[in-house]
């Protein structure tokens, strides 16, 4: 009977993975096409998966966000990036977790997520990618639109592929109201890298 239970589970497993990456294909898929509708459809779907992981869940919040964009709803986009933004952070290793504790403190700073660290334990550039992207938190809950795109725009200088210098910095867009630049900024971030001939 244990034995039966175990394979149980693992069918379940199995079935929601296989689900997740169905969804995911097929929201990105509607993205490619231009059919908003039916991405926002699959990535609500894919949300709603049990067991989903969180790296379906980033997917989904990302391609719901874009979807909405594209329908014209930036105040709901704004609400799958908060997820996305509030998921990725609570996952990411600090940059100087091995030596320091981080002492972690959310404030209401328009859906971006403030982390304080021992800022002497903090080097290299995810460090100083990690500080920008909060002094753009902090910009962009006073209503400083500006300087918070040019701190977003400063960690993604120093890590081009960080999720949270990307999101900070079409969050920024959406509150200015540059809803069309949000959405070109989601549809370049979802596109595959090139592949290099070595």
């Amino acid at each position: 009977a244990a034995s039966l239970e175990s394979w149980r589970e693992e069918q379940s497993r199995r079935h929601s993975t296989l689900l997740q990456a169905v969804l995911a294909q097929t929201a990105h898929l509607h993205l490619l096409q231009h059919h908003s509708l039916q991405a926002l459809y699959s990535a609500e779907e894919l949300l709603r998966v049990e067991g989903c992981t969180s790296e379906s869940s980033f997917l989904a919040h990302t391609y719901a966000a874009e979807s909405l964009c594209d329908l014209g709803r930036p105040a709901d986009a704004v609400e799958h990036l908060t997820a996305a933004l509030m998921q990725q952070h609570d996952e990411s290793p600090s940059p100087a977790k091995s030596n320091v504790q981080a002492d972690r403190e959310k404030d209401d700073l328009g859906g971006i997520e403030v982390v304080s660290d021992d800022m002497a334990a903090l080097t290299g550039d995810p460090a100083r990618a990690a500080l920008y992207i909060n002094l753009a938190a902090v910009y962009a809950s006073q209503g400083e639109h500006r300087q918070a795109e040019q701190c977003s725009l400063q960690a993604l200088k120093l890590q081009p592929s960080n999720p949270h210098a990307m999101l900070a910095l079409v969050y920024v867009q959406l509150a200015s109201g540059h809803d069309d630049m949000a959405l070109s900024l989601l549809k370049w971030r979802r596109l595959p890298a090139p592949l290099h001939d070595q």
